[in-house]
């Protein structure tokens, strides 16, 4: 039997969220996601969920160890990160 690899648990972030805790504004983050480029050393393009025409980003699903390392603890309740 093949090993699978353990998907990443994630929660749903919006840009502007995003975009605060990576100290970069709204628009370099949409723009390092949409042409698939690192933003503050994090690929940002593979968590983005892309509208279905293509043409903007919903939301951005990240890492809950990424939350962990750029948010405060007290802020890891608002996007439902627990111990």
């Amino acid at each position: 039997m093949p090993a699978v690899a353990e998907e990443e648990n994630t929660r749903r972030v919006q840009g502007k969220d995003l975009a605060d805790m990576l100290n970069r504004t709204p628009g370099a983050l949409s723009s390092a996601a949409t042409n698939k480029y690192f933003c503050n050393d994090y690929p940002v393009f593979e968590w983005a969920e892309m509208h279905p025409a293509g043409n903007q980003v919903r939301h951005y699903n990240v890492p809950v160890r990424v939350l962990k390392e750029r948010l405060p603890q007290e802020e890891w309740e608002r996007f439902g990160v627990f111990e």
